[in-house]
């Protein structure tokens, strides 16, 4: 018999209170798959196209790449023989947990395994679905917007003859509160007929600077359409219109924390970086056009491009994030933070905690001393809150705004968890199976004690750390 139970919990000390004696309570949580209303947004619908009627929307479909996601082709050419170009997040076609990935460009690189893009993702057309191979990832990257741009083994003549159609890049942002439309296909364990192209429609809520776990996102845009779930990364958000302005890369959909880890974005703002319910944020595309030649042709050296061109840094290490100031002895952690770069001695830093310090700003930036620097061989701060830390090059100092700055982020943790760790109880008859469940951050580490119900007395116990296998 299988059983699971909440029980209380000081910071990160466990009391095993069906065993000990200490104070238990019981519960569960679930939550729907598809939802009926969350926020401003209605629920998604499942869309239809056996009559051709939304063949507008066959652009957009599975991308299988460094992830399962979603990807749409952008038009960039009236010219058949120009190439096929798809758009995706760059967490979905690069390695996306280390941190020297949240400060780095990739460009032109070769796909070495069978990526693909499979278009006309509807759930009643699938003999009609055209699966194209991605060529190479012309560009990706995760610093300051999540963007992949991926270049097929197709043309647009080609595609346009399989009855695929591409989406068209808006010029400019909806206005606060406009209706908009995020195309996207989900992948949850779930019914197969579900897995399929899906309509939300929703507002546009405005932009925000948004940072999650060791990633900086500049001025993402917002909304509460409702169902944007594990596969829905990449996915087009349209205006009124049908054009793309934005494309979905995080939610806080089902979070578990208000530390900003991953999984738990958090808004920038006066009142520093704040979790807010049921918002998802996408990287706006303004601009985007040029970056394409007047033949349909990828092109990053176009003036008018506006994505940056250049991995600033290279970090080395740093401290693990968040904490809360300590180690598990008692100690205080230490910035240790050790960053590369071409001619270090060009570089300019500041650092504060967000919400009060802007890199963009090119006031108080400060000669850059490497690791000897005394703001990074100390120990971290004292106060709570999320910490950033700019670099710039010198030369980009004497602008008004500073263009595409890395920002590196710190998270300091000193709140207790939330709520109460989630126990399961396995019940064997004449043996009882009990497992601390971890829920990163929040529950990262467990001490236990455990003995018979009338002689343990958990404020006295001897507790130790648990080593992820189930105490019986």
């Amino acid at each position: 018999m299988r059983h699971s139970r909440k029980v209380f919990a000081g910071g990160l000390l466990l009391a095993l209170g069906w065993i000990g004696g200490c104070r238990s309570t019981s519960g569960t949580k679930g939550s729907g798959l598809f939802t009926e209303n969350v926020s401003s947004g209605a629920g998604s619908q499942l869309l239809s196209n056996a009559d051709g009627s939304l063949a507008k929307w066959s652009g957009v479909g599975r991308f299988r790449g460094a992830l399962s996601c979603t990807a749409f082709w952008l038009k960039t050419s009236e010219r058949a023989d120009a190439p096929v170009y798809a758009l995706s997040n760059g967490h979905c076609a690069q390695e996306f947990t280390a941190r020297e990935g949240s400060d780095t460009v990739y460009t032109n690189r070769a796909v070495t395994e069978p990526w693909t893009v499979s278009f006309g993702y509807f759930f009643d057309t699938i003999a009609q679905q055209k699966t194209v191979k991605v060529k190479q990832i012309v560009y990706s990257t995760m610093k300051r917007r999540d963007l992949a741009i991926l270049e097929l083994d197709a043309t647009q003549g080609e595609l346009l003859a399989a009855g695929v159609q591409p989406l068209t890049l808006a010029r400019t942002i909806p206005e606060l509160e406009a209706d908009i439309r995020v195309l996207g296909v989900p992948l949850l364990p779930v019914a197969e007929e579900q897995l399929y192209l899906r309509e939300h429609l929703c507002r546009e809520q405005g932009a925000t600077d948004v940072v999650e776990w060791f990633w900086f996102w500049s001025q993402l845009r917002r909304n509460s359409c409702a169902d944007i779930v594990p596969g829905s990364s990449g996915s087009p958000v349209l205006n009124a219109q049908g054009e793309v302005y934005a494309v979905i890369n995080t939610t806080t959909r089902d979070g578990n924390s208000r530390s900003c880890y991953m999984g738990n974005p958090c808004e920038i703002s006066s009142e520093g970086a704040v979790r807010r319910d049921d918002k998802n944020y996408a990287v706006a595309l303004s601009g985007l056009e040029s970056c394409w030649n007047a033949s349909g042709v990828w092109d990053l050296s176009q003036p008018a491009c506006p994505l940056d061109r250049r991995s600033a840094l290279g970090v080395q290490s740093t401290t693990l994030i968040p904490n809360n100031g300590k180690d598990r002895t008692g100690e205080a952690l230490r910035w240790n933070l050790q960053v590369t770069h071409p001619k270090p001695e060009t570089l300019r830093y500041k650092r504060g905690l967000a919400g009060q310090v802007f890199c963009e700003d090119p006031k108080g930036y400060k000669v850059f001393k490497g690791a000897t620097d005394p703001n990074f061989s100390g120990v971290l701060p004292a106060e709570e809150g999320v910490y950033l830390v700019c670099f710039a090059e010198a030369a980009d100092l004497s602008a008004k705004r500073v263009a595409n700055p890395s920002t590196l982020v710190f998270t300091i943790d000193k709140t207790p968890p939330e709520g109460e760790p989630f126990i399961n109880i396995i019940d064997a008859g004449d043996s009882v199976t009990v497992e601390p469940i971890f829920a990163v951050p929040e529950y990262s580490f467990f001490r236990i004690a455990y003995g018979p119900l009338a002689s343990t007395d958990c404020s006295k116990a001897e507790f130790f750390p648990y080593r992820r296998f189930p105490t019986r």
